[in-house]
Formats: C-alpha cells, structure tokens, sequence
C-alpha cells in the first residue's frame, strides 16, 4: 500500500506524540513492582445425614444439635471459590498479598438464601523480618494441618486469621522464630449468650519452626486477655495456648501431628471457640482444653491420594452452668480421597463423622458426607 506524502506527515506527528507516552507508560509500569493473580473456582456438596446445625456448608460440631432433631440433608454451594494478587513491591524485598473468598455472610441459615458476599481472607505486606496486615494467626502452624475436603480447621486448630504485626528471626540456617502482636477479640459465654469481650491489649503469640530431614517441629505458645464490661461490672482474666505440632516423611506417606494445652484459649482452638470464657456475674472463669490430632497422608500414584485424620478435645471440669457449648469432649475423623481428573482440576470425596459430649451426658453426632471439585487458576 502507497502512503502519500499528507498521510505520512500525519503519521510522523501522531508517532512523535506517542511515543513519549508510551516510553512514559512502560517505565511506570516498571515501578510498580510485579503482580500475579491466582486462585481457583470450587463447588462443595455435603450430605448432612444427621439433624443440621443450620451451618451445613462446613462443620460446627461444637454446636452439633441434639440426635433428634431433622436431618440436615444435602447442600451444595460455590462459596468458598477464591482469588487473590500477589508480587513484589518497588522495593523486591518487599512482598503483598490480598486474597478473598465469598464466604462472608454472618447469617447462619444458610438454606434461605445464596449469602455469597465477599470476605477478605489475607491483606498484608511483609519482608524477611517483618509483616503487617491480615493473614493466619502466627500460632497457627499450616505444614501440620491435615489435608481434609471438610472446609473447617480441625479442633484443635488455632487457625483464625486476624490483622497483626509479626516479627521473624532466622535462627542457624534453617529454623526461624516469630512473635506477633494480634487483634484482640475475645469471646465470652454471659448467660446463655456468647458476647465479644473487650481487647485492651493486643494477643501475643510466640512461634519457633524447625524443618528437620523428614518434614518438621514447631511450638506455639500465646496470651490473651479476656475483658467482660457491662457499665456494671468490669472483670478480666488471662487465657493462653501451649502447643507442639509438625510432619514426618515416612517414605512416600506423610503423618502430621499437632498436641495443645489450653487455659481459656476459645478461639485460638476451634473446637473450643464459643467454650474459652464465662462470667458468673463475679469474676472471669476459663475452661482447660486438652487436645489433639493426627493425619496420615498416602498418595496411590501421582493422580490419586487419600487421607485419615481424627481430632480429639477434652475440656476440664465446667466452671458454671448456663454457657452455650458445655463441651465435656468432641472428637472427629475424616476418611478422604482426592483425584485429579485434568489438568489443575480435583476432585474430592470425604466420610466424615463426630461426637458431642456435653457435661450432662448428652450426646450428639455429625454424620456427613463432603464432596468439592477445584479448579485451579
């Protein structure tokens, strides 16, 4: 095609304007350090085969109502699918995070409507020494958590996420120690009803991580510091949370562990998160949680891979009468199997089961089947 002489001058001044902006537009984009978004599209079901707890998208067995009562029946959502963006600062030595999932609703009966709305799962900025925002707890160890369908942390997991300030120490060549400063909000069981209490002071929690030649150690301990105010009566007490957890190779299989020991932990243990505190009317009393977990990971070949976990938690002796979980024990297992059916595609089913004791002797059970397909991006 000839161009004329007109058309080629009109061409020439357009390019010479361009061409300054577009150089400007690459060396800004140069400065704004680098950005990958992630995520993955997931569908849950779950066939509730015990009466419902009105929460059938993930377990609650710490409020697992009475045996008889109606059956949950079936429950399929695509809630918990999840994205985020993640990169470098200007400064690389700088990294950020922000991830979010759907799963945001505070309406418990999930059955009367989709409740899909936005919840901010991570929001941070962290370097080798330090991190500021919302993630995981520092207590929270996720190498020694079992690979389960089920959405819910395991019992004894103190796996909240929150917004906190963390510092990291390397120590030798491998290990490392974390201690954090995190938001407090603790929870108090007041007559029959379960009340945020006030944080006046931040929750500090202590982490040292030992990778070893078969997987992992790590120990856990924090405080925190229950405040019941009314405009009446003001009472305080300290809770805290002592843990040991980790991983061992054993050849191809993986075994992973977590044994805690907690003096009104709550929330910090999930089978414990509405059982930490209560208040008499006279002073702050807590309740002692012994627990534990274990999860066994044997992978059939590189498209297939099962999983056997159980949890148990035992609290102590009931300080009063009247909260909303009197847990005296609950425990739980999860039977899986996970298949990968195309690229960045799984697929899962679980059998999970669960017993609730409460200090009355009455007892309840979870009877759940859990399915989830995953679709990686």
């Amino acid at each position: 095609m000839v161009i004329g002489k007109k058309t080629a001058a009109v061409l020439s001044a357009v390019t010479s304007l361009m061409v300054p902006q577009l150089a400007w537009a690459a060396e800004e984009k140069t400065t704004l350090g680098s950005a990958t978004i992630y995520g993955f599209i997931q569908v849950n079901g779950v066939y509730e085969a015990s009466p419902s707890n009105s929460q059938t998208w993930a377990s609650y067995l710490s409020v697992a109502p009475s045996d008889k009562g109606p059956r949950g029946g079936l429950y399929t959502t695509a809630r918990l699918s999840r994205f985020g963006i993640k990169g470098q600062m200007v400064d690389p030595s700088i990294n950020y995070l922000v991830e979010a999932d759907f799963g945001g609703t505070t309406d418990t009966n999930v059955h009367s409507g989709p409740y899909t709305s936005l919840n901010l799962r991570h929001a941070y900025i962290q370097s080798e020494t330090w991190l500021v925002g919302q993630t995981y707890s520092n207590a929270y160890d996720a190498a020694s958590a079992p690979d389960t369908v089920e959405n819910n942390a395991p019992l004894t997991s103190p796996g909240v996420r929150q917004a906190q300030l963390r510092w990291t120490q390397k120590v030798g060549e491998r290990a490392a120690f974390s201690m954090a400063l995190e938001n407090p909000l603790p929870n108090i069981t007041e007559k029959d009803k379960v009340t945020n209490g006030i944080g006046n002071l931040p929750d500090v929690t202590l982490r040292f991580h030992q990778p070893t030649a078969q997987g992992h150690v790590a120990a856990v301990a924090l405080a925190h510091r229950y405040v019941f105010d009314n405009g009446l009566t003001s009472h305080s007490k300290t809770g805290g949370l002592l843990g040991v957890s980790g991983s061992y190779k054993l050849n191809n299989d993986t075994l992973v562990y977590g044994v805690y020991r907690g003096v009104g932990a709550g929330r910090y243990q999930w089978g414990a998160y509405k059982q930490g505190a209560f208040d008499d009317g006279k002073e702050i009393q807590t309740f002692k949680t012994t627990a534990y977990h274990l999860g066994y990971a044997h992978p059939w070949n590189d498209k297939a891979r099962s999983n056997l976990v159980y949890a148990n938690m035992r609290f102590g002796d009931q300080p009063t009468s009247g909260g909303t979980t009197n847990n005296k024990g609950l425990s739980q297992y999860q039977l899986n199997t996970f298949f990968t059916v195309a690229r960045n595609v799984e697929t899962g089913v679980e059998l999970e089961r669960g017993t609730r004791l409460g200090f009355d002797g009455t007892q309840s059970h979870e009877r759940r089947l859990n399915m989830r397909v995953r679709a990686t991006f």
